[in-house]
């Protein structure tokens, strides 16, 4: 469980980072106007570079539009590359979605989580991705997270589930069952060749 307390802990520090970011922005915003009302570009200049030098590196990426799946994503990527897992994200998720944040967040998080986990437990040498894409397509909400993983999979009753033995752990399969359930959409995790694949489709009314 100390694992999931340590993610829950960084995914609040990026929020509040973010979140620092996003306030402080405009009054640097309010300042680069002035100067450039007033025609002070050489000052506007010295700004912008004193400002350019103070950002955290990678802290502002833009991965989509949807301020809470931009914070998931920026988070896991962020983690795949201390791992040296190769990701790639294809994600148009438009700002204002039918889908509650808090329902995005267990469907998009547990997906990349599971994902980043399941590469982790390869070999280093290996080839070990992931990759998402996430498109709103004809007013449904399509998510598809393929990764890497080590050819061992658990199944129970015919149904793909964890094998964390850990007491709690499964339980993010089986919530974003239940939220798609909840959408009547569709939700399927299978794997081929070495690849592991979950697509989720909602309908949503944009």
């Amino acid at each position: 469980m100390q694992k999931t307390a340590d993610t829950y802990t960084a995914l609040v520090d990026r929020i509040q980072e973010i979140r620092r970011i996003q306030h402080d922005m405009r009054h640097h915003l309010r300042v680069l106007d002035g100067y450039a009302q007033n025609g002070e570009y050489h000052k506007l200049k010295e700004y912008l570079s004193a400002l350019l030098e103070q950002m955290p590196p990678k802290s502002c990426d833009v991965y989509c539009m949807n301020y809470t799946a931009n914070i998931l994503i920026g988070y896991y990527a962020q983690q795949a590359k201390k791992e040296g897992i190769v990701f790639q994200c294809d994600a148009q998720i438009p700002r204002n979605v039918n889908c509650s944040p808090q329902h995005l967040s267990i469907l998009l998080g547990n997906s990349l989580e599971n994902a980043l986990e399941a590469c982790g437990r390869q070999d280093e040498d290996r080839d070990r991705r992931i990759s998402l894409f996430a498109r709103v397509i004809d007013s449904n909400l399509v998510l598809v997270v393929e990764n890497t993983y080590d050819g061992v999979i658990c199944k129970k009753d015919g149904v793909i589930c964890t094998r964390k033995e850990e007491k709690g752990h499964g339980l993010g399969l089986e919530s974003m069952r239940n939220i798609v359930s909840q959408y009547s959409g569709y939700f399927n995790a299978v794997q081929k060749d070495q690849i592991f694949l979950v697509k989720i489709v909602i309908p949503i009314q944009m």
